[in-house]
C-alpha cells in the first residue's frame, strides 16, 4: 500500500467514527425513558431500586463508550433493598503515621472530592502511639485520626461519598421491632460498613420521631430534635415539636426523600450556627460525659467525632466543648447522638476511640459508610 494515501483516509475514518459514536448517545439518550414494569410500584423501594439502575446504567454505558474520548464519571448506587452494602476491598484500607501518605490519598481521590478540601491537614497533631486509617475507592474516601484538642482525646472519621445510597441505618435484628441488642463491631463487619458509628439506641428509649426504610414507626415529638436523612445524603435537622400531627410527619418524609431518621440530639450546628443549647431532655448536656455526633462539612462530605477518657487526656467533655470543636472543625451542620459507654467508631475492623470502661457496649442500631463498587466493578491492580 502506498503510504501516501493514508492522510486522505483520515478524515473518512474520524467522520465514521464520530457518526457512530453519536448513533450511540442519541440510543443512549432513550434509556431514560423505558417506562418501569406495570407490576412495579415507583413508589416502593423496588420501583426506586429499578429506576437508579436504568439511569446508573445509562451513564455508565456512555462512560464506557466514551473512555478515552471524554471523561463521565461512572454512578454506582446501593440498592435500597439491599441488605448488606456491597464488600470493600482489603487492599483499598491503609494505616500510616505519616501525613503524606494521607495527602496522597486525597490528591488521588482529587475527583471524587470534586473541588472540596478535607477537614483532615498536614498540621493535625496525632495523639502519641495512634495512626492514621484510611480507605479509597472511586465511590468513597475515609480518612480517621485521633488528636488532642484542649486536652480532649477527641477521634473523628471524615467520609466523602459518591452517592447518598453509601450512608446507611443498620438495626440489630433486621428489623424496627426487634429488641436484640448486639455490639456495633458486629454489625458494622456484618453490613460491610468501610466506617460507622453508634446511632440513637432507639429500640430502648420511647421518645422523638423514628423513621426506617421511608416509614414513620414512632411519633413522639415534642421532647426530642430530629435528623433525618435523605437519599441523596442530606441531613435535615429539625427541633423538637415542629410536627404537630403523625400525617405532617409522613408528608415530610414523602416530599424530602427521607429514608430513616434519628432520635437523639440535640442539634448543634444549623445552617453553620453553632447553637447554644442550656437544657435538653437526655444527653446530660452539661456534665462531662463522653460524646458522639455526626456533621456535614459539604455536600456528600460528613464528619464523625468522639470523645472519650484516654490515657494522657482530661475527662471527657460536656455538650458545648464537642459543639465547638465540631464547628471549629468546619461543620455546618452537626447533630448529638447516643454518648457515654455507647459513643464508638469502627473503621477496618477495629475500635478507633478508647471505649468507657474498655469495653463495648451491645446497642440497637449504627449509623454506617460503604462503598458502592461491587466487586465485579473494580480494578486490578
Amino acid at each position: 500500500m502506498d503510504m501516501n494515501e493514508r492522510p486522505a483516509r483520515r478524515p473518512f475514518l474520524a467522520a465514521g467514527l464520530a457518526l457512530v459514536l453519536m448513533s450511540l448517545l442519541c440510543a443512549l439518550a432513550l434509556v431514560p425513558l423505558i417506562h418501569l414494569p406495570a407490576q412495579s410500584d415507583p413508589s416502593s423501594g423496588r420501583g426506586r431500586d429499578l429506576s437508579a439502575g436504568f439511569e446508573s446504567g445509562a451513564n455508565n454505558i456512555k462512560s464506557g463508550a466514551l473512555d478515552g474520548l471524554t471523561y463521565i464519571r461512572k454512578i454506582y448506587k446501593i440498592p435500597e433493598s439491599d441488605p448488606v452494602a456491597p464488600a470493600p476491598d482489603p487492599a483499598n484500607f491503609g494505616h500510616t503515621t505519616d501525613p503524606a501518605v494521607i495527602r496522597a490519598v486525597i490528591d488521588k481521590a482529587s475527583v471524587l472530592l470534586e473541588g472540596q478540601d478535607t477537614v483532615w491537614n498536614e498540621e493535625i497533631e496525632l495523639y502519641p502511639r495512634a495512626e492514621y486509617t484510611y480507605y479509597y475507592d472511586e465511590t468513597i474516601l475515609a480518612i480517621a485520626w485521633k488528636e488532642k484538642i484542649k486536652g480532649k482525646s477527641c477521634t473523628f472519621a471524615e467520609v466523602r461519598i459518591a452517592d447518598g445510597s453509601q450512608l446507611r441505618r443498620c438495626l440489630s435484628g433486621d428489623g424496627y421491632d426487634s429488641r436484640v441488642r448486639e455490639y456495633g463491631s458486629r454489625l458494622a463487619a456484618n453490613a460491610n460498613a468501610i466506617v460507622a458509628t453508634n446511632g440513637d439506641f432507639y429500640a430502648f428509649r420511647p421518645y422523638g420521631i423514628t423513621v426506617y426504610q421511608r416509614q414513620v414507626y414512632r411519633f413522639e415529638p415534642k421532647l426530642l430534635d430530629t435528623c433525618f436523612f435523605t437519599a441523596d445524603g442530606d441531613m435535615l435537622l429539625v427541633p423538637a415539636d415542629t410536627f404537630t400531627t403523625r400525617e405532617e410527619v409522613e408528608d415530610y418524609v414523602r416530599e424530602n426523600d427521607v429514608t430513616f431518621s434519628l432520635a437523639f440530639g440535640p442539634i448543634t450546628i444549623r445552617d453553620g450556627e453553632l447553637l447554644k443549647i442550656d437544657r435538653y431532655r437526655i444527653g446530660e448536656i452539661n456534665d462531662i460525659y463522653s460524646r458522639s455526633t455526626i456533621g456535614m462539612v459539604d455536600k456528600l462530605h460528613y464528619l464523625m467525632m468522639t470523645i472519650n477518657i484516654d490515657r494522657g487526656a482530661a475527662l471527657p467533655a460536656k455538650l458545648a466543648d464537642a459543639s465547638q470543636i465540631m464547628y471549629d472543625k468546619g461543620c455546618i451542620k452537626a447533630y448529638t447522638l447516643d454518648g457515654g459507654q455507647t459513643a464508638e467508631l469502627w473503621m477496618d475492623g477495629h475500635i478507633l476511640n478508647s471505649i468507657d470502661w474498655s469495653s463495648e457496649r451491645q446497642v440497637s442500631d449504627i449509623l454506617y459508610f460503604a462503598t458502592a463498587l461491587p466487586s465485579e466493578g473494580r480494578r486490578e491492580g
